[in-house]
């Protein structure tokens, strides 16, 4: 019976672990914890007459290592670890990030039931009321492509123009040079031929 004071033992080992304490097997439930932990109360409670014979100062610390234990016992069910008594101090850090794991994965899934472990995909179901909505989304995106696009359309044919032009003028300079080269070049050979004449002559 939970109501005798040997119901649940204290352990006597230095440093019990919290199912030592509640005499509880790992992988125990959230109620049997509570359950568990509503026993102990009524039979360690410092006022209890179950403990009358155990020096205050002995029962005082049994009732706060049941109370540590209990806490430790609700936090590891809290973030699904089992064993959290072995790293208590971390244990408000896990379950502050596991926590924004939970939220992070529920604003990608848009799901409701995400941080309950019940994966759901959003599904979006436009109404008529919405339709409008959703004309102006995408009106909005063929102006931006028109105005975006259009532009370019009509500078670039301007563009080859001018490419062309160009191409034409530099095909006309070097055209020119080269006859005026070629000129030259007669020019000379013709002044050398009469210097060699008069050279014979003298």
């Amino acid at each position: 019976s939970s109501n005798s004071s040997s119901a649940f033992p204290f352990p006597t080992q230095p440093r019990p672990s919290p199912y030592e304490i509640f005499h509880l097997p790992y992988g125990c439930s959230s109620q049997q914890i509570k359950e568990r932990y509503y026993d102990l109360v009524r039979q360690y409670h410092p006022d209890s007459p179950y403990c009358r014979l155990t020096p205050a100062s002995e029962r005082h610390a049994r009732f706060q290592a049941i109370r540590a234990a209990y806490d430790s016992l609700r936090k590891g069910d809290k973030i699904g670890l089992k064993n959290a008594h072995l790293f208590d101090e971390y244990a408000d850090e896990i379950a502050r990030r596991k926590n924004i794991y939970y939220k992070h994965q529920q604003y990608r899934n848009r799901g409701p039931n995400v941080a309950k472990g019940h994966e759901s995909r959003y599904e979006w179901n436009s109404n008529a009321d919405d339709r409008w909505k959703d004309h102006m989304i995408l009106g909005f995106g063929i102006v931006s492509i028109v105005v975006g696009v259009f532009p370019g359309l009509i500078l670039f044919p301007r563009h080859i123009r001018q490419h062309n032009e160009a191409v034409q003028n530099l095909t006309q300079a070097r055209l020119r040079a080269t006859e005026h080269g070629e000129q030259r070049r007669l020019e000379i050979k013709s002044r050398l031929k009469e210097m060699g004449s008069d050279n014979a002559r003298d």
